[in-house]
């Protein structure tokens, strides 16, 4: 075997092996509450889902740069605290002009 191919392989063992050795997070260690895991841990994502995120990110960006209101409601957002999700989607609904650009469930 060519020195450079083994050199690869050897290189993608050892970051293999430093994938599988390095510590995940547990759902003690999220901040959330047992049930909010729970309903973590239920909720299927799928691309759809996933591709309505982006697009709502994308309106959002560009809603904050063309007008200040948006941009001073996101602020604001962002430094309101929440702990469960009951509280983040509360937050989110007390932004009407945010949570347009996502498609939140209550």
């Amino acid at each position: 075997m060519p020195r450079i191919m083994y050199l690869r392989v050897w290189m993608n063992v050892a970051v293999a092996i430093l994938f599988a050795l390095a510590p995940l997070p547990s759902a003690a260690q999220s901040g959330f509450s047992p049930a909010d895991n729970a309903v973590f841990k239920a909720y299927v994502l799928d691309a759809g889902k996933v591709n309505r995120f982006i697009a709502g990110i994308s309106a959002l960006t560009m809603a904050k740069q063309t007008d200040n209101a948006i941009a001073e409601d996101f602020e604001s957002l962002s430094s309101e605290d929440g702990a469960s999700i009951a509280q983040l989607r509360a937050r989110l609904s007390r932004h009407p002009r945010i949570s347009h650009s996502f498609s939140v469930k209550t």
